[in-house]
Order: C-alpha cells, then structure tokens, then sequence
C-alpha cells in the first residue's frame, strides 16, 4: 500500500519510505511486484493516475522482485489512462536497454530519491530520478 499512500500524500509523502515494509526488501526472490491490478477497477483505484508512472519506475527499473503490468494500464479498458500507458511503454523499453547490473539506492532527500544500475558488459545502465515534490 506504500504506493497507494505516496499517490495520495504527493509532497507530504516521505519517498524514502516507498520500499519500507514490503516483501521485495525481505525476500526478493520471492516477490511478484506490481502497481495495479484486476481487483482495483471499477472506479477503485489505489495507486492514483498521477504516480503510477514513479511506482512502474521503481519496480521495473530496479533489480529486485519480478515485475507484472497490469494490462489495463498499458491497453484501454475501464480505467485507461493515455499518459499512463504511454509512460509505462517507455519504461518497458527501458528495462528491455538499461535494468541491468547492481542497484545503488540515493535516499537522502524525503521528497527525491533515486537509484543507479550500474550496467553489466552488454547493456549501459541507468539512473533514475522520482521527485513528488511539490511544482514550485
């Protein structure tokens, strides 16, 4: 629900907190991650539109867990978002090109986290960003 809580709290929500208490920090081998799912149609929707790309960037990007997309967020259903989905089929692409090699985590800030995979001898790497801090 951490996703859930940041979507909501926006500038109020301490990033650094995003992965606290979850199943892919105590047994990522373990860890089927996702933002979204079937259960949350229907005008329930836990993971607010305007944070769902932050949330797809932290589990696709990183090197924990094993990442679902929800296919309502990628393809047009009752709930589709257009931004959504096409964020989500960028950061797809960037996993296939740069989510490899070790993750370094950057949580010094509450409101600007970010991570580094360092690459391996094939792919570059990447490094990413996620802010919620407020526009001003």
């Amino acid at each position: 629900m951490n996703f859930c809580e940041a979507s909501k709290k926006r500038s109020r929500y301490d990033l650094r907190n995003i992965l606290k208490d979850t199943i892919v920090n105590a047994k990522p081998n373990d860890a089927v991650t996702f933002v979204d799912n079937h259960d949350t149609v229907n005008g329930v929707q836990y993971v607010e539109s305007n944070f769902k790309p932050q949330a797809y960037a932290i589990i696709l990007l990183r090197g924990k867990g094993y990442p679902c997309v929800f296919y309502g967020d990628l393809y047009p259903n009752h709930e589709y978002n257009e931004m959504v989905a096409t964020s989500l089929t960028q950061l797809i692409d960037a996993r296939k090109k740069f989510a490899y090699g070790e993750t370094n985590d950057y949580v010094s800030d509450k409101n600007c986290i970010g991570f580094v995979r360092s690459g391996d001898s094939t792919h570059p790497g990447c490094a990413v960003v996620l802010s919620n801090a407020d526009e001003e």
